[in-house]
């Protein structure tokens, strides 16, 4: 049996429903206040990190790396059978979290048409594809086939063309009119026959030879284009890039 005593008067549920709607107010404007405390000092904390590292010697930098790279395998050695998938899927989930809260739009290639008056971080992502080619009314032509002997090279049927499409990048590089030049800092592991990224000390450049070549030296990249003779611009030319062939250049 309910008395009076148990039952809360009008005023007193007013009182109460006022006290918890206060308290989950003052909950949610102390997350807010500590979200934007926590985004100004990663922002102060991302500045001095940038500052400090634009600082850095090439030798400081390296012992930075070296130490980070040191911490970072004693603390997956230390790894236990269980701690290893749960850092995996705590780097999966920050990456899915990353991901989804990036600021990046959806242009649907609005950068071939960009238009001054549009709001882009506001433009609705469900609209149609069509910014560029103004929803199929642009109608380009289709791309033209390559005229022989190169298309020919490029189907890869051929013992030819096959040979021509694994070796592209050094025919490429037999019509190139300057070369490289750069000291290149010794790597720890070489691979065999290609190196995909390497170190550079100092500057990248070009290096420009005279127009003709010096006495009895044989003509080479940009001298071989003063040459008059084409099959022996061919022969040149495969003779200091290896592994490509005159008939094919």
């Amino acid at each position: 049996m309910t008395t009076e005593r148990d039952t809360p008067k009008p005023g007193l549920r007013r009182r109460l429903k006022s006290a918890i709607l206060d308290s989950m107010t003052t909950e949610r404007d102390a997350e807010a206040r500590s979200h934007e405390e926590r985004i100004s000092r990663l922002g102060d904390d991302q500045a001095r990190h940038a500052e400090a590292r634009s600082e850095e010697t090439a030798e400081q930098r390296e012992s930075r790396l070296d130490s980070s790279r040191m911490r970072t395998e004693a603390s997956r050695r230390a790894e236990t059978g269980v701690a290893h998938p749960v850092r995996l899927e705590r780097n999966r989930a920050w990456h899915v979290h990353t991901r989804q809260t990036s600021r990046r739009v959806d242009l649907h290639l609005a950068a071939l048409n960009y238009d001054a008056q549009v709001d882009y971080l506001t433009h609705p992502k469900t609209k149609p594809p069509g910014m560029c080619c103004s929803s199929g009314k642009v109608d380009l032509p289709p791309l033209r086939e390559p005229p022989e002997p190169l298309r020919s090279y490029m189907s890869g049927t051929s013992a030819v063309s096959r040979h021509f499409l694994q070796n592209i990048e050094k025919y490429t590089a037999c019509f190139q009119m300057t070369s490289f030049g750069t000291a290149v800092a010794t790597p720890d592991v070489e691979e065999q026959g290609f190196m995909p990224t390497f170190k550079v000390e100092g500057q990248v450049y070009h290096r420009v030879g005279s127009l003709l070549p010096n006495g009895n030296d044989s003509p080479k990249f940009l001298q071989l284009y003063f040459v008059c003779d084409e099959q022996l611009q061919a022969d040149q030319r495969c003779g200091i890039i290896g592994g490509t062939r005159p008939e094919s250049c």
